[in-house]
């Protein structure tokens, strides 16, 4: 599965592109975790930036999302707030400790 990761900000929206779900390993603090509105996932932050899609039924590592792939290179920012859409299943928003936030939204499926 891939998901759209895009920045909120009042003026613009960037679409940064797609990623695929590949579990992975931190050992970083945890900032912050929520479930999904349907209560299928567990979504966490942590300080090194990562953010991890648990299963909420065994709490398996469905997917990492790397730093890499929504935080400037340049700047030390992390996640500090994880908050579930409450009606899009698999959508969320990361709160950065800069006061930006990050949507970020599964693809569209087609029949």
């Amino acid at each position: 599965m891939f998901y759209s990761l895009l920045e909120e900000s009042v003026a613009k929206t960037h679409k940064y592109g797609w990623w695929q779900w590949v579990p992975l390993e931190s050992r970083s603090i945890s900032t912050d975790a929520t479930y999904s509105c349907d209560g299928n996932l567990l979504y966490a932050s942590f300080r090194d930036g990562n953010i991890f899609l648990f299963t909420a039924a065994a709490l398996e590592l469905r997917c990492q999302i790397s730093p890499s792939a929504y935080l400037p290179s340049n700047r030390s920012l992390h996640p500090l707030v994880i908050a579930a859409h409450p009606s899009e299943p698999g959508q969320f928003a990361v709160g950065l400790t800069d006061g930006g936030v990050y949507i970020v939204k599964p693809p569209v499926r087609t029949p």
